[in-house]
């Protein structure tokens, strides 16, 4: 989350450093990232496929207050 309350910047949890912003790619949360010149969107199933190979599968479970 932002360091501030309404930016859409990601940050890591530990050194708070930006990686990205929040955004939407059709109607999925997906982070735009990448050097101003070339961006790019990553959702959380492709960035988990980078992560762990083709075929991981991603389940979400919101908290129940969302």
């Amino acid at each position: 989350m932002s360091r501030k309350k309404n930016s859409n910047a990601l940050l890591t949890k530990e050194k708070q450093v930006k990686f990205g912003e929040k955004v939407l790619k059709g109607n999925e949360p997906a982070a735009l990232v990448g050097p101003s010149n070339n961006k790019d969107t990553l959702t959380l199933n492709e960035f988990a496929e980078q992560l762990y190979g083709p075929g991981v599968q991603c389940v979400i479970v919101p908290p129940k207050n969302a």
